[in-house]
């Protein structure tokens, strides 16, 4: 199933917009932070430019204590953003994970016999996880980076217009590798994903029957099959932490020359007397608080492609249309009941019929034993009687109703169907 980036959109607001207040709160902390940021390089001017070529040694403690609760309101305010941020990732993790949990159980046994439970095990363990990130480390990251680069670039707009100018022409560049790398981060995060559910299905399935493998004598066989499955996910993470890597570097050239620019430029300005030294620190000091937050965009933009990938496979979920629609009738079904088949089909697999316009009456408090060969349909007929799957053509009838119409509770409070392999429950 393809699921769009509008959708991918869609779904992780809806998975954030519950938790709006949290976000709000932490995002006027992120400001306020951003606020105290631009004042480092200021007080820096001030002290190179004013404090120390009149040799006010009295103003020094006033500049130390300026660096001081600068520094301690920001992390004040990061601090508590962190807090209502872990707070949100919390609240929507669980929140997920419960609402999952209930659609699958509104699944049908046709979806769960075709879907490994190791790899919707991983979803919900490790694909909620990551969506998680997205309060917890990529919105926020991504709100510091907004407001850090439009109050940044304001101020040295006002400080040095010139030297802004210099700085403009690097941000469409970052725009255009951005895009150029963007469908091989893409592509390398889903590949990650699918790999590492196949690697949790394995584990799941060969620990729930180690004993029969060792009744078989079948280690070797499956210590091969886990090493190859294993190291299919090592070479997926490697490509993408390679691809990662290399769209870091590129970026990071952009910053240097950037930076080339701004100490070459504003050198010759301080040497022809329209800048003074603290303003060119400060400006360089502005110039690395615009662009490693724009550096910071890699690892932003990375974690959007994986938090991206785990949603596509949440959505799979969601999505899912093998659902078993609930009937309208509440009531019980009297107990005994007569069952009757009347010509249904069924089959797991279009190819293959498991039955094929079968006719079939029971009556009340009549006893029949199927017997046959196995996969001849004896247990097809439980599962159908009990509504685990519905039948593709013909009724399923008890006493005269069809199961569909009812309610898939009542039903089964009245249908007792015992699988052939047991489950016992820690």
């Amino acid at each position: 199933m393809q699921v769009t980036r509008s959708g991918e959109f869609s779904w992780l607001l809806s998975q954030v917009k519950p938790f709006f207040r949290l976000h709000l709160g932490s995002y006027f902390c992120v400001v306020a932070a951003g606020i105290l940021v631009l004042l480092d390089p200021l007080i820096i001017r001030f002290l190179i430019d004013e404090v120390i070529p009149s040799r006010r040694i009295s103003w020094l403690p006033f500049v130390a204590a300026a660096f001081f609760f600068t520094y301690m309101g920001r992390l004040g305010f990061d601090s508590l953003a962190g807090i209502l941020n872990f707070r949100a990732v919390q609240k929507m993790t669980y929140r997920s994970r419960l609402a999952l949990l209930r659609h699958l159980q509104r699944l049908s046994a046709e979806y769960h016999d075709n879907t490994s439970p190791g790899d919707t095990l991983h979803r919900l363990q490790m694909d909620v996880d990551q969506v998680a990130t997205l309060s917890g480390e990529v919105l926020p990251a991504l709100l510091r980076t907004v407001t850090t680069f439009t109050l940044v670039m304001c101020t040295m707009l006002v400080l040095n217009y010139r030297l802004t100018i210099v700085v403009l022409p690097l941000i469409p560049v970052f725009i255009i590798v951005r895009r150029q790398f963007q469908d091989r981060l893409r592509q390398a995060s889903d590949s990650v994903q699918e790999r590492s559910g196949k690697l949790i299905g394995f584990l799941e399935e060969h620990l729930s029957a180690i004993v029969q493998v060792q009744l078989l004598s079948c280690e070797q066989r499956e210590a091969r099959r886990f090493a190859r499955i294993s190291s299919e996910v090592v070479r997926a993470q490697m490509k993408r932490r390679g691809t990662e890597l290399f769209f870091s570097s590129v970026l990071y050239l952009i910053i240097i020359t950037g930076m080339a620019g701004v100490l070459s430029y504003g050198g010759y300005q301080v040497m022809t007397g329209t800048l003074t030294a603290g303003g060119l620190v400060a400006f360089y000091g502005y110039t690395l608080q615009l662009f490693i937050p724009l550096y910071g965009v890699v690892e932003i933009y990375a974690k959007v492609q994986r938090v991206a990938a785990s949603a596509r496979r949440l959505i799979e979920i969601t999505e899912a249309k093998s659902i078993l629609r609930d009937g309208e009738r509440r009531e019980r079904v009297d107990e005994p009941a007569a069952i009757e088949l009347r010509d249904v089909c069924f089959s797991y697999h279009s190819e293959r019929p498991v039955l094929n316009a079968l006719s079939l009456r029971v009556d009340r408090g009549e006893r029949v034993a199927l017997t046959g060969t196995s996969g001849n349909g004896k247990s097809t007929i439980a599962k159908l009687v009990a509504r685990m799957y519905d039948a593709r053509a013909g009724d399923v009838l008890l006493d005269g109703t069809n199961v569909r119409e009812f309610k898939l509770k009542s039903l089964r409070a009245a249908v007792i169907f015992v699988p052939q392999d047991p489950v016992l429950f820690d």
